[in-house]
């Protein structure tokens, strides 16, 4: 909790308006931004298994 307070504190110093914490996160937000069906398929599947796996 503390990381994401320091995150969140320095995006809004330096006035960001989306902050996307974690690599994983990052990635998978630029991949949505230029290979939107790639990513939703990705996801689709990675919660599929998640899901199975209960």
């Amino acid at each position: 909790p503390e990381k994401l307070a320091n995150l969140t504190y320095r995006a809004v110093q330096n006035r960001k308006r989306t902050l996307i914490p974690g690599l994983s996160n990052q990635l998978f937000a630029t991949l949505g931004r230029y290979f939107p069906h790639l990513t939703e398929t990705l996801m689709r599947k990675m919660i599929y298994d998640k899901l199975q796996g209960e």
